[in-house]
């Protein structure tokens, strides 16, 4: 593939970065040899065999700080201990995790193959909300996918101080003036906010869609 028709770069959770592994490790394991591997699925390879086989984007992946090959101890209350000093250096890792996919998308952009060439960002869960934030920093975003995207902040991810100045759907209207934005969530309720804006400044359908009942 000399020049694919999209970069998409997806951000990985815990969950999501073992799931990778288990997948890769299938026709990796050399290569992921410095890693805890989990049992493999061959399945799971197989799909991104044909996914890669049928589809003219680059797909890359990327695990922030703290998950994956930079995981902290498993220890939940050492996990508290790093997350508290994290704010009492004025940060959260989640503010911090936002800076790691900005730097991802920068690097991706050095890339002789990424050059000009539209940019796509995808997450699920909590890394949907980075995901999220990070596009707001970076130029010609061209399209988001999110996965599970909570509501609100009250259920991650944590920035210091956000809730005195916006929640979630807000953002997502900030996104959405820049990006196309696909949500896929159970329903629409709690996403009130971005389809009103949406609508009152007479968006293209295909600015902000609810994919509806989630499919991954």
């Amino acid at each position: 593939l000399d020049k694919p028709r999209m970069v998409t770069l997806n951000v990985l959770d815990e969950q999501g970065w073992t799931k990778w592994l288990a997948a890769m490790r299938v026709g990796f394991a050399d290569e992921l040899s410095d890693q805890m591997l989990p049992e493999p699925d061959k399945n799971a390879f197989q799909r991104y065999q044909e996914m890669f086989k049928n589809n003219e984007d680059t797909l890359a992946y990327l695990a922030p700080r703290g998950i994956g090959p930079t995981a902290w101890n498993t220890d939940e209350r050492k996990r508290t201990q790093i997350r508290r000093r994290f704010m009492l250096l004025g940060q959260t890792i989640d503010g911090m995790r936002v800076w790691d996919v900005r730097r991802a998308i920068q690097t991706l952009r050095t890339l002789d193959l990424a050059r000009e060439v539209p940019m796509a960002l995808q997450g699920n869960g909590r890394m949907a909300g980075i995901v999220l934030y990070a596009s707001l920093f970076e130029p010609d975003i061209a399209r988001i996918d999110l996965w599970h995207l909570p509501d609100s902040h009250r259920d991650g991810p944590a920035f210091l101080n956000v809730l005195r100045y916006l929640d979630i759907p807000q953002t997502v209207a900030m996104a959405a003036e820049r990006s196309q934005i696909r949500l896929y969530q159970e329903d629409d309720s709690g996403w009130r906010f971005p389809q009103a804006v949406a609508e009152k400044l007479g968006w293209p359908d295909d600015r902000f869609q609810m994919q509806g009942k989630c499919l991954k």
